[in-house]
């Protein structure tokens, strides 16, 4: 029989090689001596009426362990963003719900964006406006070339009736354009007057909505709070504080409802006097009256706490009243929104319209002098000046298109700001967390909402360096017993705060029952080696001069062997390189045994 062993340090070499075949043949002569003095013993094995006791090694759980490595691993998301914000805003709607299923491009979360959206408004109406420059610019410069021409060819009597003509339609134009100047003025005073009367009848209402909210709170004021407590005062305090803003009376601040209910002074009367005659700027003045009287009354019911003395249908007034109050706050402010949207949109309008005009005038003191030159003909000098006109008309066409340019970079900017406070998911995936909630102020860098992909999960591995050798990209493996995956990745350095390898694994299966955070074991096969052998005890193999032999145990319970080949023996272990295929269980030691000898397993 042969016995090695593989020795590595290459300065050493020649000395260890020695030493390791001496103590190769050292141990084989111990275990044969010791199988041979096992023979010799005084009593027979075969003789023995009692069987021998003997305990078995399951090599399935070694052969598995020299495949496959076991580790834990981490399940995690291939995919999961952060979205935070970008902006210092009010949260204004949340549109979904946790663990809720999102698409690529759904709406998350909205910020409070009025100003933005009013400002990407009227960078789009300024682009329209340069846009319409342009085209106003590109005409004069066509008609500053056809004078140029037109100087050039002479006067005929088809290019005079030409120039009649086309006066005559410039004209025309004109009374159009200024006709349409018209009608877009009064459609805008129309659509800024409809939304002032609604907006102010939508403050009349607000109004008397808190009348009836005070009154509400004034019944439950003298049910429990009458006492001169300091939360009577309060109460008291906030309540007087609330009528005054709205109906300018001092001092009502213990009044009783039958004092209360005829009020209709303050705002009622402001307001009922603009509806003869709306005005922007005052319509607006009154909405932040009216809204500062609301929220004055939103205080007076906060300073009300309900107790366990409140009745029913107290505590069902009171927190009936919080919600009229807060649902008439935010129809006012979208009232006031409305009208600077409408604003906006009147002056892009007007603004176009007027453009109109202009061109048409443009056009026509056009057309007048290029009848007059047509008229007049032309001289040299005429020639040249019209020349330089055209060049002109270029150069003014250049600059505006710069113009627009410009406009349009201040559009791409307010949309930008705009976008920043509307929240939508990159990807396709589960909501995970959402860490906001409507009317929370949130900062720059605040996480807002958490997305993960479920439909792609992997884990994260850590092996030490020893085992991470032994595997490579795309080994197969067994995640949490039922579900296959693939190494994916194999880091090149050690993690230096485990010390270890970091290795990930891809899951095949789409949609498995995991959850991300959660650890599950994994068995990852080894890379194909040479060396597929078995380190065994060296008392379970037989070492004799005929070959080496483990036990098992076949027929009748006795002892059958089984040739394998060993390469050398590493401490108390031998290596097994091959004749173990097909062999689950063998007998633990084969001290004592002779084929054929009767046993019985512990």
């Amino acid at each position: 029989m042969e016995f090695y062993k593989n020795i590595k340090n290459k300065e050493k070499k020649e000395l260890f090689i020695y030493l390791g075949i001496v103590i190769v043949f050292l141990a084989v002569g111990y275990a044969v001596y010791a199988q041979t003095n096992d023979s010799g013993d005084e009593t027979n094995p075969k003789d023995r009426t009692t069987p021998n006791q003997v305990e078995l090694l399951n090599l399935k759980e070694k052969k598995d362990n020299s495949t496959y490595i076991k580790a834990s691993g981490e399940v995690e998301s291939k995919q999961k963003v952060d979205l935070k914000s970008e902006v210092s805003a009010k949260v204004r709607n949340i549109y979904v719900d946790l663990g809720q299923q999102v698409s690529r491009g759904q709406t998350l979360v909205v910020f409070e964006n009025g100003d933005q959206s009013s400002r990407a408004q009227q960078a789009r109406a300024n682009l329209k406006s340069a846009q319409a420059r342009k085209k106003q610019l590109e005409s004069a410069l066509k008609s500053q070339q056809a004078k140029l021409e037109k100087l050039k060819s002479g006067p005929r009597p088809e290019k005079l009736q030409q120039a009649r003509t086309k006066l005559n339609n410039s004209k025309d134009d004109l009374n159009s354009a200024k006709e349409s100047l018209k009608e877009v003025r009064q459609k805008a005073e129309s659509d800024m007057q409809s939304k002032l009367v609604s907006s102010l009848r939508s403050a009349s209402n607000a109004v008397d909505e808190a009348k009836d909210t005070i009154l509400a709170a004034t019944e439950i004021q003298y049910e429990y709070f009458y006492k001169n407590t300091q939360k009577a005062l309060d109460i008291t305090s906030a309540k007087e504080k609330a009528i005054r803003s709205l109906f300018d009376q001092d001092d009502a601040g213990r009044w009783i409802k039958k004092y209360i209910s005829p009020l209709s002074g303050g705002l009622n009367k402001e307001i009922d006097k603009a509806l003869s005659k709306p005005e922007k700027k005052e319509t607006l003045l009154l909405l932040d009256k009216t809204i500062t009287g609301l929220e004055n009354t939103k205080k007076m019911l906060q300073e009300i706490p309900v107790n366990s003395e409140f009745s029913t249908s107290h505590e069902q007034k009171l927190s009936s009243a919080k919600q009229k109050i807060q649902k008439q706050l935010e129809a006012l402010s979208s009232k006031k929104e409305a009208i600077n949207v409408q604003a906006s949109v009147n002056s892009s309008s007007i603004q176009q319209a007027k453009s109109e005009v202009t061109r048409a005038e443009n056009g026509v003191a056009s057309a007048k002098d290029n009848l007059q030159l047509v008229k007049s003909g032309a001289q040299k000098e005429d020639i040249q000046s019209q020349q330089e006109a055209v060049e002109q008309a270029q150069a003014n066409l250049e600059q505006q298109q710069a113009n627009i340019e410009s406009a349009r970079a201040n559009l791409l900017s307010a949309h930008s700001s705009l976008s920043k406070t509307i929240i939508k998911s990159p990807i396709d995936g589960t909501v995970s967390a959402i860490e906001v909630d409507r009317g929370e102020l949130v900062s720059p860098s605040q996480l807002v909402a958490r997305v993960i992909n479920t439909n792609g999960y992997q884990l994260k591995v850590y092996l030490s360096s020893q085992s991470a050798r032994k595997i490579d990209v795309g080994n197969t493996t067994t995640i949490a017993q039922k579900y296959n995956g693939k190494v994916t990745n194999i880091s090149p350095s050690l993690d230096p705060q485990k010390n270890k390898v970091e290795v990930n694994v891809s899951l095949a299966n789409k949609n498995p029952d995991l959850i991300a955070g959660d650890f599950v074991d994994v068995k990852i096969k080894k890379s194909q080696l040479n060396d597929s052998s078995i380190l065994l005890p060296i008392e379970a193999v037989s070492l004799t001069n005929n070959g080496s032999f483990v036990y098992t145990i076949g027929e009748n319970n006795k002892v059958q062997t089984k040739e394998v080949k060993v390469d050398n023996i590493i401490g108390n272990k031998i290596k097994v390189s091959s004749g173990l295929e097909g062999v689950d269980k063998i007998i633990a030691s084969t001290k004592g045994l002779d084929p054929q000898d009767k046993v019985k397993v512990r």
